[in-house]
């Protein structure tokens, strides 16, 4: 996916996939008619901007069609950590984000 926001080009094959690694199966792949899934990925951009790319697909019950849809949102540090946190990440991803933890 690629999107160009605020006259710069953002690029998921050029980007680090952050989270969630790329041995996770994907839940968009082998759909059953009338079934929609959404993923969300955050990778982090060649100059170090960290960005979300939104994926969806829905299989049509007629015909069995799939839509698919892709968008890509920025996310500032404090974003992508709470991005993070409700994905119950490991602290692996918070490291490859390059976002500092704390211990608590």
């Amino acid at each position: 996916m690629r999107k160009i926001i605020d006259k710069k080009l953002y690029d998921t094959a050029t980007a680090t996939r952050i989270f969630p690694p790329n041995d996770v199966a994907d839940p968009l792949d082998g759909l059953l008619p009338g079934l929609q899934f959404s993923r969300e990925t955050l990778y982090r951009s060649p100059k170090g901007q960290l960005f979300v790319c939104r994926s969806s697909s829905f299989q049509s019950l007629a015909g069995g069609r799939t839509l698919r849809e892709e968008d890509i949102y920025l996310l500032d540090e404090e974003g992508a950590a709470q991005w993070l946190e409700s994905r119950n990440a490991p602290e692996a991803a918070y490291q490859a984000a390059g976002l500092q933890i704390e211990i608590g």
